[in-house]
């Protein structure tokens, strides 16, 4: 049996599975993956396509699958022993091995793995509490997000799933604070690369080159740094010239090249992107930004691959302080420091055949097939950064993808068993590195939960259920607001578009969605108007992180600039309608309004209209009509196409689902406040009744873990957490505010320590006299002091700047605000507790008894005089004011 032609799809081998197959040996390794005793989940080691000899070029190819230690040996050896090593893995297959074919196998098998096994104990690799790789275990480190990063945990946990990661290791977060250190924990972690990949920083015929990827604890998507192509020196550029070619190893060394002429502050904008250019051009451009490196004293970055990568990574660090405040915010005031993934470099870049790109396992816009964004011969961080467009493939058949994209069909069988790892749609970030006509390699660089249009996520989500791979409480997780938003908000009467006035144009950031508002622009004019019960929308030049902390409080937002990724997430996550670089559009802001590239001129407080499906914004408020999903689910007649009338029904099926799990006996499967708070927020703000009967359900249910977590709530969670202490009832919200005291007050807890200021936000608003009347005077008397320490936070945020949060949280550890004083209160509030039963001398010697505000004595003061004084009930505004909170609260 004789090959004459062959090629080889497969995934990217890395250490681990080197190192679990020498000290496992075959045994592992000898199951298919749809084999139910089979314990390496991600092992789908690839599959070989190739002819024999006479048979005609038209004939279709064989495949043959070899097992995970026979694919490591074919990727290793040479072009004519990979011939001869397929022809004895062919012969055994088919059961025609002579005995010498099989004791040669054999021989080679066990060669293999002896090798196998002297190479790992001999280069045992570098761990540590500040460094660890895919062969640490729990004793040395905590693999938590704290320590190893969101995703650096994820890249740990599908590697020792056995997907295909490339070889990795992570400098920790604890490292962070030993700059001393840095430098010897940077040589460990290279010092392992070099193990795994068998390659060598800064040497001259096989330099070892890899990427860092500064990461937190917390996924903030295109706010850390990520750098790629550490180690190329124009040594290792030459080395690179010889193996790939030059104009691959020059575009690799530019990348590099970019990166060090950042961190030095150069300014090179070039108008061509390195991949346009001629191998002259490129050459150019190296002898270009080399000699600009150079006149800065800085060639050593350019010899010293070492000296290189540690500049790059004090670089990164220096990132991490220079923007600490930012990323402060985004933790919700959480002190957490970066962890660096040292990561190879896969090669996406030489070749047509070669290419990064996006896996999503279920559609992201239809929810139903699979989807691949891809563009081939580019670095992926060229994808990431959106400078080029990607192109998009949907497939329903895994043979659609065959041909064109063989790695990815490859790796696709295994979609299935992440969604039912993650329990959610995933979307894989993934590399192809290909030598055409001989390799293709599938790599894994990340995963995440995919996010999705409205009508994907509602089909998706009642699909996998149906499908057994997740539950109810899943599904609710797996429907953001704007999902809903997207397919039952109303739609705009085309009647209104004949007497609104356009205004400009604007790249919409959620599909099927409008809305009319008045602009805003600023945080305080915008909570002015929603205090009176507009609609507002919020229109700055640009945003910035802080901003996402308060986006939930507007219903539209209009960005002059483009928006950073970070800032759409939030958008989506929140189901804002939001128009993003409207500058493109000739939209400029003056003073206190905007004007568009006809001068025509929108002020503060203007009601204007957004369409996303038009793409355009207007002046003016518009009609509204039901959207034609909300007729069709009411059964309605609505004209439909006939590609229209199939996902109309799929999401009637996925709607009426998913209702079904959203009211019947969801408060049992909820687990924790955040999840009970999404699922008010999302599907049942227009079901009081029914929100209601869930959060109290929940509550009586989780009494003790709902105060809990009241009192560990952050400075962003007010929001969230006012709208379910509402909806408890009144027996119930005594019950809250007894167990509140009860834990609060003999552990010390008050204020930014009791869910920062969370009580107090409660107290500044009505309660009902008979919850006050429930409360003993000591309760009363601690409530009346988290109240007090409300109102100071607020003062804080007015002085900080209310957006803010994470410098208003530091500022009041720091400094405190025990010493701030108020001479005014808000008392309309307090009318219910005026008409109880309580004696405020008993009060003032109940706060006595409790660490306490100065200012709390004056608000007891303050109450403690007759209603009519408080209020001067002579005047008719004011006695109507006080009339109005007796009928509704007392």
């Amino acid at each position: 049996m004789q090959v004459t032609k062959f090629r080889i799809r497969a995934s990217y081998p890395n250490y681990y599975m080197l190192s679990k197959f020498a000290a496992l040996g075959p045994e592992p390794f000898d199951h298919d993956i749809e084999d139910p005793a089979n314990p390496l989940e991600g092992n789908k080691p690839g599959t070989v396509i190739y002819r024999l000899a006479g048979e005609p070029k038209e004939a279709p190819m064989h495949e043959f699958p070899p097992r995970w230690y026979d694919m490591y040996s074919l990727l290793l050896v040479s072009e004519s022993e990979r011939k001869r090593l397929l022809e004895l893995l062919l012969a055994e297959h088919d059961g025609s091995a002579t005995d010498a074919q099989r004791a040669e196998l054999r021989r080679r098998r066990d060669v293999f793995r002896d090798d196998c096994r002297r190479y790992v104990a001999a280069h045992p690799l570098c761990d540590s509490p500040e460094l660890i790789t895919t062969l640490s275990d729990t004793s040395v480190a905590e693999f938590t997000d704290e320590g190893i990063s969101y995703k650096g945990r994820m890249l740990f946990e599908l590697t020792r799933q056995c997907y295909p990661v490339p070889d990795f290791c992570i400098i920790t977060s604890r490292a962070f604070n030993q700059p001393d250190r840095l430098g010897d924990i940077l040589e460990q972690a290279i010092a392992n690369l070099e193990v795994m990949t068998r390659n060598r920083l800064g040497d001259d015929r096989r330099p070892l080159v890899f990427a860092i990827r500064c990461a937190m604890p917390q996924y903030i998507p295109g706010l850390m740094p990520t750098l790629l192509n550490i180690g190329v020196t124009r040594a290792a550029h030459a080395a690179l010239a010889l193996t790939y070619g030059p104009a691959m190893a020059a575009r690799v060394y530019l990348s590099t090249l970019h990166s060090i002429s950042e961190m030095l502050g150069l300014s090179h904008r070039y108008d061509d992107a390195d991949v346009s250019l001629s191998e002259d051009e490129l050459a150019a451009r190296i002898a270009d930004m080399d000699a600009a490196i150079c006149r800065q004293g800085e060639e050593r970055l350019l010899t010293d691959a070492h000296f290189q990568a540690l500049r790059l990574v004090q670089y990164v660090r220096q990132f991490y302080i220079d923007n600490s405040d930012l990323i402060l915010t985004f933790m919700q005031g959480r002190q957490a420091f970066p962890s660096l993934i040292l990561q190879r470099m896969v090669w996406t870049i030489g070749n047509n055949a070669s290419y990064p790109g996006v896996l999503y396992s279920r559609h992201s816009r239809t929810g139903t097939g699979k989807q691949i964004e891809s563009y081939r011969n580019i670095f992926g961080e060229e994808i990431m950064t959106g400078d080029v467009t990607t192109d998009d493939l949907a497939y329903s058949d895994r043979a659609q993808i065959r041909s064109p994209f063989p790695a990815v069909y490859h790796f696709d069988p295994l979609l299935k068993r992440l969604e039912a790892r993650y329990r959610t749609p995933v979307t894989i970030e993934f590399a192809v590195e290909t030598r055409p006509g001989e390799v293709s390699l599938f790599a894994v660089l990340q995963l995440n939960a995919s996010e999705m249009t409205g009508r994907a996520a509602l089909v998706s989500a009642t699909d996998m259920m149906d499908e057994g791979l997740i539950d109810g409480p899943d599904v609710l997780a797996l429907i953001k607001p704007y999902h809903l938003r997207q397919i039952i908000s109303a739609a705009i009467d085309e009647h209104s578009f004949e007497r609104l006035q356009f205004f400009s144009h604007g790249l919409a950031v959620l599909p099927r969605t409008a809305i009319s508002a008045r602009l805003c622009f600023s945080s305080a004019r915008a909570h002015e108007l929603k205090a009176e019960g507009h609609n507002v929308c919020l229109c700055q030049q640009h945003f910035v992180p802080e901003d996402t902390i308060t986006l939930n409080e507007v219903d539209a937002i209009l960005s002059i600039q483009p928006a950073a990724i970070h800032v759409v997430t939030a958008c989506r996550g929140y189901g804002i309608p939001a128009f993003m670089d409207l500058q493109s559009h000739g939209v400029r802001m003056e003073d206190d309004r905007i004007v568009n590239a006809d001068g025509v001129a929108i002020r503060e407080g203007d009601t204007i209209t957004v369409s996303s499906r038009r793409q355009s914004i207007y002046i003016g408020e518009a009609d509204y009509k039901p959207a034609r999903f909300t007729k069709y689910l009411q059964g309605e007649q609505v004209q439909l196409a006939p590609d229209e009338e199939v996902y109309f029904s799929q999401m009637r099926h996925a709607y009426n689902h998913y209702q079904n799990i959203v009211t019947q006996g969801q408060a049992n499967h909820i687990t924790d406040l955040p999840s009970l708070a999404r699922l008010i927020r999302c599907n049942l703000q227009e079901q009081p009744e029914v929100a209601s009967d869930i959060v109290n359900r929940w509550y009586e249910q989780h009494s003790v873990q709902y105060t809990l977590q009241v009192l560990e709530s952050r400075m962003g969670d007010h929001n969230d957490q006012g709208r379910l202490f509402d909806l408890l009832s009144p027996g119930n919200k005594s019950d809250f505010l007894r167990r509140a005291q009860a834990e609060c007050v003999p552990n010390h807890r008050s204020g930014l320590t009791a869910g920062s200021f969370m009580i107090g936000r409660f107290i500044a608003r009505p309660l009902a006299t008979r919850v006050w009347d429930s409360l003993s005077d000591d309760v009363v008397a601690f409530l009346l002091n988290e109240y007090v320490l409300y109102e100071k936070y607020l003062l804080v945020l007015q002085e900080v700047g209310e957006i803010k949060l994470a410098r208003a949280h530091s500022r009041i550890e720091t400094e405190g605000i025990d010493r701030m004083t108020l001479s005014s209160f808000d008392l309309n509030n307090f009318v219910p507790l005026l008409y109880s039963s309580h004696s405020w001398a008993a009060i003032a010697r109940c706060l006595g008894a409790i660490d306490h505000q100065e200012n709390t004595h004056l608000l007891v003061e303050m109450l403690s005089r007759p209603v009519d004084e408080i209020f001067d009930l002579s005047q008719p505004y004011k006695r109507a004011m006080v009339d109005d909170l007796r009928a509704k609260y007392c």
